[in-house]
């Protein structure tokens, strides 16, 4: 018997091909070949439990690359004064759009349809007979903690976060106490995920970490490590796909193979050039985008802007019960014969801030009531969310709260970069208020650069990559807000510490 061990990875290019439509004759003829009873599959409850979270993700990226691309579209301009027979930009610009555009609505309102019929295909693997699901259990949470402690593939890499990978492969190591098997049977695992599993040097062979770990557990003639889904059908599994008479139904996803692995060769050429002047891989660069996003001084002024707001939002909690508890409680307390003077205590207090005074008679203590409740409005941020983040990551849409709970939102556009030699990508982010309205505009501006190679190997042409933060307008935006907050809290904090002073509120 063969047992398979597929990564997530394999699951949702199974489900959401390259072309973003749903892959029901793959996922059709591989259950037929699950039916056939010569193989079996191993599911992880982490694997199952991926596949469920990103399958909804996957959709709204379909999604995503409608709406860029009609972005793309608005980008494109004609040259005034030349013109191409049969082509008139402004016509083409039109027609596309409206295409376009058709297909975003249907779409849209296929949506809920398409991730229905994706969650049938899947469960409909999860749940056959010949499908092993394997819960996660103290034994193989506590060697995938051990494996992150020791930093052992797949958490090698530095940054980057690997728990479910390391329950993968701690689910391989221990198959033997999770699984039955015979001397004859054959574990195959498969991932497209090469940069977490495999050597660094090879791309079809699993990461020397793994491999020594396998030996010691005397499985290194059971297990057999397997890159692509067409490989595995194609050869490990030939057989089984003959003998069911399901080979040439796998035969167009082998085509569609071929031809994403010469695309991939070409690509990885592509960046072999880039990097040996100097340039970071096209395939690399939304990494190092986002590294040098979280390190860059418009994350850092933010982060640091945001520490001031939160340190405002626990000076409005003690200002909030002081307007609302402490001092209408000491003020409800005080005698009849006692409210004169305490009127006229609390207007030599305020002589010069008009806001607190009041008469000097009974109703004036009403009118304090009415300005400590409205003071304690102003401070209660009790429905709100008030703890932002200590990092900024880009992509991450922010709303907080200023003076007077003001809303305010900072927004990023969607992480969509073209990442193509030569080319540029602009990304735009917005401060708005609480009206909906910019208060600051920003830009992020990449450059990818490129490099040409004459006939003799020796560099032509070339430009540089570079990423530019045209951030100003927002971060000094962002500063006059928390500064305004900040006056405010300071002003009342001083009142707070003369009425507890004046008048003895312990």
């Amino acid at each position: 018997m063969k047992y398979l061990l597929m990564d997530t990875n394999i699951f949702l290019d199974m489900i959401i091909d390259r072309r973003n439509n749903v892959s029901k004759e793959l996922v059709n003829t591989f259950i037929k070949l699950l039916n056939f009873n010569q193989v079996k599959l191993i599911i992880p409850s982490i694997v199952a439990y991926e596949i469920s979270k990103h399958i909804e993700e996957q959709l709204f990226e379909v999604d995503k690359k409608i709406r860029n691309a009609i972005k793309a579209i608005d980008e494109i301009y004609g040259i005034n004064g030349y013109t191409i027979e049969g082509l008139e930009v402004k016509d083409y610009k039109i027609n596309s759009k409206r295409e376009l555009n058709i297909l975003k609505e249907q779409y849209k309102a296929s949506h809920v349809q398409y991730l229905e019929e994706i969650q049938s295909l899947v469960q409909k693997i999860i749940q056959h007979p010949n499908s092993i699901m394997i819960e996660d259990n103290d034994i193989l949470n506590a060697a995938c903690l051990q494996r992150r402690i020791y930093k052992k593939a797949p958490f090698h890499i530095e940054k980057k976060e690997s728990f479910a990978d390391g329950l993968i492969v701690e689910t391989l190591l221990h198959i033997e106490d999770l699984v039955s098997l015979t001397d004859e049977d054959r574990i195959i695992f498969v991932t497209g995920n090469t940069s977490d599993f495999s050597d660094g040097t090879a791309k079809d062979t699993l990461h020397l970490d793994i491999q020594k770990d396998i030996v010691k557990k005397n499985l290194e003639n059971k297990i057999k490590y397997v890159t692509q889904f067409s490989k595995l059908v194609a050869i490990d599994l030939e057989g089984e796909a003959k003998e069911a008479n399901l080979y040439e139904e796998f035969e167009k996803e082998f085509r569609e193979n071929e031809e994403q692995e010469r695309l991939l060769l070409d690509a990885e050429l592509e960046d072999y050039e880039r990097e040996s002047v100097g340039l970071s891989s096209l395939g690399g660069f939304e990494d190092n985008f986002l590294e040098n996003f979280r390190e860059s001084n418009f994350a850092e002024t933010v982060v640091g802007l945001f520490e001031k707001l939160n340190k405002c939002y626990s000076d409005a909690e003690e200002l909030c019960y002081f307007y609302s508890e402490e001092l209408p409680d000491f003020i409800s307390a005080i005698e009849i014969d006692g409210i004169k003077s305490f009127i006229t205590k609390w207007n030599e207090l305020f002589l010069e801030n008009e806001e607190y005074l009041i008469e000097s008679n009974i109703s004036g203590i009403i009118n304090i009531f009415d300005t400590l409740q409205s003071k304690a409005t102003g401070y209660d941020f009790s429905e709100c969310i008030t703890s932002l983040p200590d990092y900024l990551e880009y992509g991450n849409n922010i709303r907080f709260y200023g003076k007077n709970r003001k809303k305010y939102t900072l927004e990023m556009d969607e992480l969509y970069l073209s990442c193509d030699n030569g080319e540029t990508d602009q990304l735009d982010i917005t401060l708005f208020n609480f009206r909906g309205e910019p208060l600051g505009m920003g830009s992020i501006n990449l450059t990818y650069g490129f490099v040409e190679f004459d006939d003799d190997g020796n560099v032509g042409d070339a430009c540089e990559e570079d990423i530019e933060y045209c951030t100003t307008d927002i971060t000094s935006a962002l500063e006059n807000i928390v500064n305004e907050f900040e006056e405010s809290i300071e002003s009342d904090k001083v009142i707070l510490e003369q009425l507890r002073s004046e008048f003895n509120i312990e």
